[in-house]
């Protein structure tokens, strides 16, 4: 339930624009899949890293895995190193300028709400920190804000 009252409280904080580059009103988006969910077929080298660096001999398959076999501490580091660096505001920009006036942003459940026996650690709901994946969905309105786009959050 919380996951959904903070999708429609992003949703209903978006600001209003006009398709930017290309000036004929039509929806032009791009995916932002990988950055703040994981997935092995658009971010390759992050799990393959993990399976040759830790021995886990293509145990890691998705974000689930990363966190069951991954140390806790070790996942925590990589995944804000991962949102930290997988996105930027140039990325913003250049999509913007390129016609683009929405981003859709996948994100997951677990952020909010961890089921008993999962893997994943405790929701971080400091939208401050670094270490919360809030921090950079908060971060991804700004820039889209700042390029005149709107963000689909799924």
């Amino acid at each position: 339930m919380k996951a959904l009252l903070l999708l429609f409280l992003v949703i209903a904080t978006e600001t209003a624009n006009e398709t930017r580059a290309c000036d004929d009103g039509k929806i032009r988006g791009v995916n932002a899949g990988g950055w703040l969910l994981l997935e092995p077929w658009i971010t390759p080298k992050f799990f393959e890293d993990l399976d040759a660096n830790d021995g886990n001999q293509q145990r890691i398959v998705d974000e689930y895995t990363v966190a069951q076999y991954v140390d806790p501490a070790d996942y925590r580091e990589k995944m804000k190193t991962h949102w930290a660096t997988f996105m930027s505001l140039a990325d913003f920009q250049r999509v913007a300028e390129a016609g683009v006036s929405h981003v859709r942003l996948p994100v997951a459940y677990w952020y909010w709400d961890v089921e008993e026996g999962e893997p994943f650690p405790a929701p971080n709901m400091d939208e401050n920190d670094e270490y919360s994946p809030l921090y950079y969905i908060k971060q991804a309105f700004s820039w889209a804000a700042q390029t005149g786009m709107k963000i689909e959050v799924d």
